[in-house]
Formats: structure tokens, sequence, C-alpha cells
């Protein structure tokens, strides 16, 4: 659609005469990944500095935005399902797909005729210059610089912990990754804009921050003078007095020995680690190019467990990779029995379009690979089981953020180390932190009271 057809078509949205004029709503749908929320939400905010706001529920907006993540084949369904749902809902608004999928196989989004624009996810401050055009409204004035790291955005919407958006796009060669195609290559954030955004956040009373990015470990290579991971949590360390720090994923070969110093000796920064394995297979990680082998992950987990007391630990998994055996399964279960983890993410293999696996064999079934997947899924359910089932009776501190929904008066929160926990408190206690114990686990929840108090919630008075 070009620019004077997108216009005429936005020109039907006015508000009738007699109704007071409005700012234009728009209405932003992210799928996949942290990183792909964070940007959404630095638009939204881009959006409402340049006089457009977000719709009322039940209001039908102008713009849609669908910010599109590409990781597998069934997320590629699901933009598109969402897509054909909201055009069909709300006809007349402008629908833009932008994200990892329009960057890494935009003609699929174009053949689409749900979709008026498509925008990958470089030059984003062109993007929302030519949305405001064809709204009829004028230059934001932003730059790509100010998008990508989303100046002025504390926290997500809807969110009592923030994220702090880091680092973005990845220089690895994993053969089943679209990823470096859908982000491009690494870039980190300057250290004086880091500084900024935890002032704001300090501002506005964040809790905890979750240094996340598509790559966290590479953080500051590109940098002049370069840095690293380490360097960015002293920095944080020393510029903010954010009570709790949290790493998002990070990568086995990147988890170094400051790294789990600093963690060991700082109760600010969370126990809590995600560090992907995808295969206990030395054969299997050399097919999808990975840059350790299994001995190499034992040693960085075995010593991030001796190190870091109460420590919860995850991992991804990737099973059905071509050429991965029946031995080869059984290789990787075998080894998850030698690491101290708390967690799995499991994914049956996705072929990805561009990417060297996609041609690889001998290929697993994908009946096989969802058979793999649930042994696995059932492995992680016991083993995360087992972990919660050992704080029962035990006390630990837990950021309070939103209402159980299935107990009125009940709050719940994460613990240090990532442990869904619910109490009975009140709403004045959300975003803050309270030492909870644990008295038993119920559906996947530590249920807890806060100390200081009897059967729950009830004080030892009463």
């Amino acid at each position: 659609m070009d620019r004077g057809t997108a216009q005429g078509a936005m020109s039907c949205l006015s508000p009738s005469r007699g109704h007071a004029l409005r700012r234009p709503g728009f209405l932003i749908q992210s799928l996949g990944c942290k990183v792909n929320q964070f940007d959404a939400a630095s638009l939204a905010q881009a959006l409402r500095g340049s006089g457009m706001e977000p719709v009322r529920v039940g209001e039908p907006p102008s713009l849609i935005i669908v910010q599109t993540c590409t990781v597998t084949s069934s997320t590629d369904r699901q933009n598109r399902q969402l897509i054909r749902s909201l055009k069909a809902k709300y006809p007349k608004a402008l629908l833009v797909a932008t994200g990892c999928q329009a960057e890494a196989s935009g003609w699929s989004l174009e053949e689409m005729p749900e979709v008026d624009l498509v925008w990958g996810n470089r030059h984003k401050e062109a993007l929302l210059d030519e949305i405001l055009f064809r709204m009829g409204m004028g230059p934001a004035g932003l730059s790509g610089e100010e998008l990508l790291w989303g100046d002025g955005l504390a926290k997500l919407p809807g969110r009592t912990r923030a994220f702090l958006k880091v680092q973005d796009g990845c220089d690895g060669g994993c053969s089943y990754c679209i990823v470096p195609k859908a982000r491009g290559r690494s870039r980190s954030r300057s250290p004086e804009s880091i500084s900024k955004a935890l002032a704001l956040m300090e501002r506005v009373g964040v809790q905890e921050v979750v240094l996340t990015g598509i790559h966290l470990g590479s953080y500051g290579r590109d940098l002049s003078p370069s840095s690293s991971l380490c360097g960015l949590l002293e920095q944080v360390l020393k510029e903010s007095s954010i009570a709790r720090i949290r790493l998002s994923s990070i990568e086995p070969q990147e988890l170094q020995e400051g790294i789990l110093q600093l963690m060991a000796q700082n109760p600010r920064i969370c126990p809590h680690l995600h560090v992907p394995l995808q295969s206990g297979s030395d054969k299997v990680l050399a097919l999808m190019n990975r840059p350790y082998r299994k001995g190499d992950y034992k040693a960085k987990v075995l010593a991030a467990a001796q190190a870091i007391p109460d420590l919860t630990l995850g991992a991804d998994l990737i099973v059905g990779f071509p050429g991965e055996s029946q031995e080869n399964f059984q290789e990787s279960l075998g080894f998850l029995e030698c690491i101290p983890w708390t967690y799995l993410h499991v994914f049956p293999f996705s072929p990805r379009p561009g990417t060297q696996a996609w041609d690889m064999g001998p290929k697993v079934s994908p009946q096989e690979a969802k058979r793999r997947a649930a042994l696995m899924r059932e492995l992680s359910k016991q083993r995360r089981s087992k972990a919660m089932a050992s704080w029962v009776g035990k006390s630990l501190p837990v950021l309070l953020e939103r209402a159980l929904k299935e107990r009125p008066g009940w709050l719940e929160g994460f613990s240090h180390n990532y442990f869904r926990v619910a109490v009975e408190a009140g709403e004045e206690l959300s975003n803050s932190i309270r030492q909870v114990r644990v008295r038993e686990v119920r559906e996947g929840l530590l249920m807890g009271v806060l100390e200081g108090r009897g059967s729950w919630g009830l004080t030892a008075a009463q």
C-alpha cells in the first residue's frame, strides 16, 4: 500500500462532528521473548510521545502493530493467526507487522492481504516516522538508538520487575538458529545510557531489574573502550541501590569466574541462572555448532552451584535435532542426571529456512521429537517439584507483585531464586520484598506466610 492510499484509508477513522476529538488510538501485540516485549513497549512509548495513545478496552484502534517472533515455525504460524484475527476485528485499522519474522522472512507477511506495512527490526526510527506519516501526523524526531534501547522506559506495562535491555543481536553461528538473521550483529548499550535508565528506575521505585539481551554474555565487546557482562554488573551495583539484580539467559562459555564471584559476594544479585544446554550429546552439540561440549558445560554449572548459595539453575534443550539418534537422546538423559539443574525449557527441533540445519539429516520424525520432548518435560516437572518441596518450612525473600487471581486477599511474586510464591497479604504490600516462610507446595506455587505471622496470615496475637 502506498502512502497516499494509506492516508486515505485512515481518514475514515476521524471522529464525526459533535464528538470530542481524541488522540488517535493504537494497539500493540507482542509475541516471543522479553526483548521483543521490550521493543514493543519502546514503540508504544514513542507513539505516546508523538501524539497517539493506547486504546481503551473495547475501543477500535486506528493503528495495530504486531511485534512478531520467528524462533520456530509454530511462532510464525501464531503471528499469522494473530494478524488475521486482529484485522477481522478491526478492518479499518492500519496493521503493521514488525519484529523478527518481518526481518527474517518479511515476504511471508507481505503476501498477507491483512497486512498494510511490513518492517523488520532495523531502522525503527524510520518505521515510526512512516507510521506517523500514514496517520497524517508529523515526524517523531527520535534517533534509532533511542528506540533500540527504549530511552525513558522504566518498566514494561503491567509488570513490577523492570527489564533493562542492554544488548541486541547475535554474532553466533548455531546451525539451527535464525536469530542472527532476524536481529543482526551484536550491539551493546552504552554505559551512559544504562546509567540514565537505572536512575529512572530508582525514581519510580523499581525493586528488581532484569538485565536482558539476545546474547547477554557478549555485552561490551563492541564498545570502545570494550567492557564485559562482569563489568556491567559492577556498574549496576555501584550506581544503583535497586534491591535486586537478575540476569536473563547466559551462554555457558560466558559464565566467567568473575561473574560467579560477584553473585556469591553480593546478595543483591539474584541466585538464579538460565544457562542453555541444548543437548547432552557431544555429537549433537557439534552438529548444532555450539561452542562447547558437555564436559565444559558440566564444569561451569558445578562451579556455579558450589559458589552460589540457594542457586536455581535453568537450561534450554532441543530434542529431535537432525542426526540425534536414540542413543544420543539417552546420552542427554544420562547427562542431566550428573548436573545440578532445577528446571528445563524443552523444544522439539523446528527447521528454519536459511539455517544450516534446514537441510541436515537424517531427520527425526515430528512424532518421535514430540515423544522425546514429553519425556524431558516430565523429568523437568519432577526435578522442579523436588526443588520446591525442599523449601517447605524454610524462609526466603519474595518480591510481592500482583494479586493471586485464584485467591482473593493473596499476593504472588518471585523469590530471589525464581520460585513463584503466594502469601496472604493486602495490595499495600505490592512491589515490596518480604520474608516468607513456606508452608506447602500447591499447583506450582510455594504457599507461605509472612514472617512474624501465624497460620495463613493471622498474627500470633490473634
